[in-house]
């Protein structure tokens, strides 16, 4: 019987300050993880600012897949694939509250449905997730994944102490994740 590789999925809001340790925190799983596949996912919007003269391949969910294939020492093992918030323009910063919360009920039920959709496409591709990683302002991606039996953890941008910790004692021991793991 074969080990799968342990595959995450790292879940952000689509804001930089959110994006730049959840990105961090995906190549700091692979540093640790030489067998590891990491995820990379936010919005459709904030996808397209991170990627925006790069040709696209089809390939999970209704999104887009960029991947690491080798660009700046990468080796194939750090993808990126958006979901969508259910916006065309992502949120468009107002000082109106209404607007962003608004923005919010979109993010969430367009959010959730895109992110299974996306959880759905890598099993289908024989590739499931083992974990999914999120930031706090998706606390849904939790619910999206528990429904469809994958394992969840929140990610705290501003704890690198509980990062360093995820990184030095990966959740899983020979492609097998700790139930009780947290970050």
């Amino acid at each position: 019987m074969s080990v799968r590789r342990p595959h995450f999925l790292v879940l952000t809001f689509p804001f930089q300050g959110h994006i730049a340790p959840a990105l961090r925190l995906a190549k700091r799983l692979l540093a640790a993880s030489p067998d590891a596949l990491v995820t990379f996912s936010t919005t459709e919007v904030a996808h397209g600012r991170m990627f925006p003269a790069k040709s696209t391949e089809e390939g999970a969910a209704d999104g887009a897949v960029e991947r690491d294939a080798g660009a700046d020492g990468g080796d194939g093992r750090l993808e990126f694939a958006p979901f969508s918030d259910g916006t065309e323009a992502g949120y468009v910063r107002s000082s109106d509250k209404g607007s962003f919360n608004a923005y919010m009920v979109s993010f969430h039920a367009d959010g959730a449905r895109s992110v299974g959709e996306l959880l759905d496409a890598f099993a289908a591709r024989g590739r499931p997730v083992s974990r999914v990683v999120y930031t706090l302002l998706l606390p849904w991606a939790a619910d999206v994944a528990r429904e469809r039996g994958f394992p969840s953890v929140p990610q705290s941008k501003t704890n690198q102490r509980d990062e360093a910790k995820l990184v030095s004692k990966p959740p899983y021991v020979g492609g097998i994740l700790s139930e009780t793991a947290t970050i």
